[in-house]
């Protein structure tokens, strides 16, 4: 297993040294008034941060339904798959993904990590993380330490283009999440709460559940086990209230992302605020 320095960072072999400088590039185009540049820029800073699983397919069989609903499958939808030794019943309707530190071919998509190995020696079904997925927590800390990378954050969430608010509510919740040091980092960058509150509003306004349930969200990730971020949030009455109508939406996403805020800063949200809920 090569160390997290050698792997692959935004699709590419780089040395520290590079990695700065892509992580710096993009977050230059963060504050660029070009809407496509900033989405763009934050999704890709969104993917370096983010973990990916994939299933071997070695046996078909083994695919349970729940593989199938995530990764889906057709006849001819991917490339031929070489079965490992002793094995020859690749199913090649599968979609695959790029070839994995271990030299095999697997099947890219989200979900927790899994290693089922049988009594006869075979591994029928796994989930592993891909490569680049496994530096994104040194991925974290780089782009973090890029000069002025939370106030370029602030910038694209404040963005009038609907799109790139979305984005740079991914980016900023995995670029934050389980690293304290960004986490206080983008909690203590001027207007960061009220940027992401103003989001939530229009996300509201907009009806746009997929941009609510980012900003909400990243708010989580923000204010949880942080009681000066949990402060700021708690204390904002217009948030408060938007976050509490977000429990009574019908998107499970939106209201279960609105319900770990509210769990969070519960205990600090002043008292007339709670009465006039």
């Amino acid at each position: 297993m090569p160390p997290p320095r050698a792997m692959r960072f935004g699709g590419a072999e780089l040395d520290a040294t590079e990695q700065a400088q892509v992580a710096s590039t993009l977050v230059e185009k963060l504050r660029s008034e070009d809407a496509s540049e900033v989405a763009a820029s934050a999704e890709e800073l969104f993917r370096m941060t983010s973990f990916k699983s994939a299933v071997a397919i070695d046996t078909p069989e083994a695919m349970t339904d729940y593989d199938r609903s995530v990764f889906g499958a057709g006849a001819g939808a991917g490339d031929a798959v070489t079965p490992p030794a002793g094995n020859s019943t690749a199913d090649v309707s599968f979609s695959t993904g790029d070839a994995h530190v271990d030299g095999r071919r697997y099947l890219m998509g989200d979900g927790f990590m899994l290693d089922e190995d049988f009594a006869d020696g075979s591994v029928r079904t796994r989930r592993v993380a891909v490569m680049h997925s496994r530096s994104c927590l040194d991925n974290r800390t780089i782009i973090g330490n890029v000069p002025g990378v939370f106030e370029a954050l602030v910038t694209a969430i404040r963005s009038h283009s609907a799109e790139s608010r979305y984005q740079a509510c991914r980016a900023a919740s995995q670029i934050i999440f389980r690293n304290k040091d960004n986490k206080t980092a983008l909690g203590n960058t001027p207007d960061a709460m009220a940027a992401i509150g103003h989001v939530v509003m229009l996300a509201t306004q907009d009806m746009d559940k997929r941009t609510l349930a980012q900003a909400c969200r990243v708010l989580g990730v923000l204010v949880a086990g942080d009681e000066k971020n949990s402060m700021m949030a708690a204390q904002d009455a217009p948030l408060v209230a938007n976050l509490r109508a977000c429990l009574l939406d019908g998107e499970d996403e939106v209201s279960g992302q609105a319900g770990k805020v509210l769990n969070s800063i519960s205990y600090l949200i002043p008292e007339d605020t709670d009465a006039a809920k």
